[in-house]
């Protein structure tokens, strides 16, 4: 009886905390988007974090060993490789949905530290890690002068 209850109020904070991750990590990556693909990436993140929550519960519930939280995972990460070769165009959209599922799924296990810390990690490489990984790239890189307000092109040559 109060295994059932635990289960329930830990399978409700998994799924208001991916719903809250969710909601934070599309404002950040798409600011100027429209609303119907965050509506679309707050559900699937829910729906897969209900799958592995559900998939971890009955592993550890059962006395013998089963392979259904990795045969979910891995199926989870097969359907979805299939769903982003058709859907994604960018690096950017390979990166919001990689970081939904990884998400859902690391919180569906229990790893809430670990779930949090990871999206701090890739948000500390997108945005303040930029500079660095174009120093090292060979891309061009237009900057705007703060003196003469002017567009300064560091790749030409005098």
């Amino acid at each position: 009886m109060f295994s059932s209850i635990g289960y329930f109020i830990l399978f409700l904070f998994n799924v208001v905390l991916t719903a809250f991750l969710s909601l934070i990590i599309y404002y950040l990556n798409n600011k100027d988007n429209k609303g119907g693909s965050l509506n679309f990436f707050s559900t699937l993140s829910v729906i897969v974090v209900s799958l592995v929550t559900t998939a971890n519960h009955y592993t550890s519930a059962t006395k013998e060993p089963t392979i259904i939280l990795p045969v979910m995972i891995m199926s989870l990460f097969i359907f979805f490789a299939f769903f982003m070769h058709k859907n994604v165009n960018s690096n950017k959209g390979l990166t919001t949905y990689m970081l939904f599922i990884s998400m859902s799924i690391l919180i569906g296990m229990g790893f809430y530290v670990s779930t949090i810390s990871f999206i701090i990690i890739i948000f500390c490489m997108r945005y303040f890690f930029n500079g660095i990984f174009n120093f090292f790239t060979d891309q061009e890189e237009d900057l705007l002068s703060s003196e003469n307000d002017e567009i300064i092109n560091l790749n030409e040559d005098d």
